[in-house]
């Protein structure tokens, strides 16, 4: 017969098999349920995360070498399993098409919040908007290429850098002006006839 504890942190009445057992010390009881002691790691996580980033760098600069013969065997292991193969194949498959999925909506979602008609000829198909950067010298990342990949803060704080022009209003701005005019606010200014800032 399996011998029962009550944990201290929930109250329940247990099975000894529903505790953690300490390796270094196997006689010092653990007094909290598996569950619960989950519960207080993701709570330390959440008030301590650069702390627990520390922790988990040092174990693995401990662990590296035996991390890496680890993955050699278990590669060498798998990588002629039929079985394997194709799980790997499928896993790929299906993280593609969720990463796809992801991608458009999130493309969709900054399109709907961020692209304003041209601010020069009034174009409002979005897919003909583009953003510019009123001055290139803040200039942190391209917001085309990046609006999926970076974080909501990052990019508001890069659409605040710019304005929406239209691809042929942008293509005429930057061949009348160069792509790095000498004074790029007044330039734009100039070029949309009215004042920005």
């Amino acid at each position: 017969m399996e011998e029962m504890r009550v944990c201290r942190r929930c109250g329940r009445l247990l099975p000894e098999s529903e505790y953690y057992q300490r390796k270094s010390r196997p006689r010092d009881k653990i007094y909290e349920c598996k569950k619960c002691v989950c519960e207080m790691h993701n709570e330390y996580a959440k008030k301590n995360p650069e702390r627990v980033k520390e922790i988990a760098a040092r174990g693995r600069a401990k662990h590296r070498e035996e991390i890496r013969q680890r993955n050699k065997e278990f590669y060498a292991r798998t990588k002629d399993d039929p079985a394997h193969i194709a799980a790997r194949k499928a896993s790929y498959e299906r993280g593609k098409d969720k990463w796809r999925e992801n991608d458009r909506r999130r493309r969709a979602e900054f399109n709907q919040r961020w692209k304003h008609p041209c601010e020069k000829c009034g174009e409002s198909r979005l897919y003909l908007i583009q953003f510019h950067h009123i001055d290139p010298a803040t200039k942190s990342f391209c917001i085309g290429a990046q609006a999926t990949a970076k974080k909501e803060e990052l990019l508001t704080a890069e659409v605040k850098k710019c304005v929406c022009l239209c691809s042929n209003c942008h293509d005429e701005f930057h061949y009348f002006y160069g792509n790095k005019p000498e004074k790029p606010v007044e330039s734009l200014e100039e070029y949309l006839g009215r004042k920005i800032i």
